[in-house]
């Protein structure tokens, strides 16, 4: 198994059973089929479900709630021992020139090695991508909107 799959198979096993969960970021891109290396799995729900979700994991470190850009309740990064680092965002919020709720409008189930996970659609991420604003951000958007090479 790749360190991936062995983060999305934790995901799997310790989702809490409610519908406000999504992988976002680069992982999501990823799993929609864009050529992106994940760093780390970035899981995105109300703070309920991420609460759930790390109790489920058996705990991580809080690491702060924050930043000029991003705030959410909790924010908490989890270790997996050979697999990438999963972030948890419960009620994430953008500073956008006011704080802002980031709200997903669409969920896509994706079948993975280890079982379903849920990412929004690919014309969400991009837009995702593109709130968030940081260059690295605004890049993958671009990624993503790039119309398909034809034969």
């Amino acid at each position: 198994m790749t360190p991936l799959d062995v983060s999305l198979g934790r995901i799997v096993a310790a989702a809490p059973d409610v519908d406000d969960w999504w992988l976002i970021g680069s992982v999501a891109a990823r799993l929609s089929g864009i050529d992106l290396e994940p760093e780390d799995v970035d899981v995105l729900g109300s703070r309920d479900t991420i609460e759930a979700f790390v109790h489920n994991l058996g705990g991580g470190v809080i690491a702060g709630s924050g930043s000029d850009l991003f705030r959410s309740t909790p924010f908490v990064r989890v270790a997996v021992a050979g697999g990438l680092a999963i972030e948890m965002m419960g009620d994430l919020h953008l500073n956008t020139g006011g704080w802002q709720p980031l709200t997903v409008k669409t969920r896509v189930a994706v079948p993975t090695a280890t079982g379903i996970v849920y990412i929004p659609s690919l014309a969400e991420q991009a837009d995702i991508f593109e709130s968030f604003g940081r260059p690295k951000d605004l890049a993958k958007a671009r990624l993503i909107r790039l119309p398909p090479l034809e034969d």
